[in-house]
């Protein structure tokens, strides 16, 4: 069977999963566990990745990390061979420890970093029968695993240096209610009949994302080597941070803003946008968008909210 390709963008954002050799236990004791969140922590420090989420069972591992250097494969070669180097010093051993080529799957973080995040932290009480998934286990079985970032997104440990708890927004911009929205998630996917299936998201065994993303990662794979890695980067965050900006546009109340926010950051016609809301021409649409940016400069409320917006979209003054 022939390798996937792997998509390399400054800012990818990847789920990845390494297995054990012939499905073998890696992991026999807490030393060996913190032997591997050594290596991976050296990894992300001497790569600049960042480390979104991890889970370790005892024969594989899952991790959800971004890569603004677009440099996976130097990270994952250089973690796994430390790591194997290092373990089988330990353990006076020969040979691969990991089972062929780690699976990196490439995700729009606006649509499904939050279920990636759910699906690697229930990891540790979810099985597989029959085809079907289940969970063997309760919250409290995953609050009393300690291998995996649960525990720092549920706030029951100060987090690693190496962690960062950003996609906690995805649930709320305030930490305290975020913690609270993600534990409820956690307890309602325990609760449902049929449990999350990260495999379902996963389109051509290598993105998971919504359409427009997947079309855009095929095109990137038939143009493979003729674009610049901004190219790439340009490409695929524009469709992922407009996403993330479409949810907050749903919860802001004033109609006002909102015109603002669609003009402004999302570059939506003014004409189109007069017709869709009833204004007799494109000049109404203006002037409000003109007025929101007048008010800013003496509301200090407002001008943190468009901070805010425009912080999602990273644009600059």
């Amino acid at each position: 069977m022939a390798r996937k390709t792997r998509v390399c963008f400054p800012g990818a954002i990847y789920h990845v999963m390494m297995r054990g050799n012939e499905r073998a236990r890696i992991f026999y004791g807490s030393k060996d566990y913190e032997l591997f969140l050594e290596a991976l922590n050296q990894a992300l420090e001497r790569f600049q990745v960042t480390l979104h989420a991890y889970c370790l069972m005892p024969n594989h591992v899952h991790l959800a990390i971004q890569t603004p250097e677009a440099n996976l494969s130097r990270f994952m070669a250089w973690l796994q061979t430390t790591f194997t180097v290092r373990y089988n010093r330990k353990h006076r051993r020969n040979g691969h420890l990991f089972q062929g080529r780690y699976r990196a799957e490439i995700v729009d973080q606006a649509d499904y970093g939050r279920w990636l995040l759910l699906y690697i932290h229930l990891n540790p009480i979810r099985s597989r029968a029959g085809g079907k998934l289940h969970y063997t286990g309760g919250l409290q079985d995953l609050n009393a695993f300690p291998w995996s970032s649960h525990l720092d997104y549920a706030g029951l440990r100060t987090a690693s240096k190496t962690l960062t708890q950003e996609w906690l927004q995805e649930w709320n911009s305030k930490p305290t209610k975020a913690r609270k929205a993600y534990l409820q998630d956690i307890q309602r996917q325990i609760g449902v009949k049929e449990p999350l299936d990260w495999k379902s998201h996963v389109k051509m065994g290598l993105v998971a994302g919504n359409e427009e993303f997947t079309d855009k990662v095929q095109a990137l794979l038939s143009k493979k080597g003729k674009e610049t890695g901004r190219d790439i980067r340009l490409k695929l965050e524009k469709g992922s941070r407009k996403a993330r900006l479409r949810k907050w546009l749903e919860q802001e109340p004033d109609l006002r803003n909102k015109i603002w926010i669609r003009v402004k950051l999302m570059g939506e016609s003014q004409v189109a946008l007069a017709g869709e809301l009833k204004y007799k021409s494109s000049v109404s649409i203006h002037q409000i968008a003109k007025r929101v940016e007048e008010r800013s400069e003496r509301d200090s409320t407002l001008r943190k909210k468009i901070q805010s917006w425009r912080n999602l979209l990273n644009v600059q003054d």
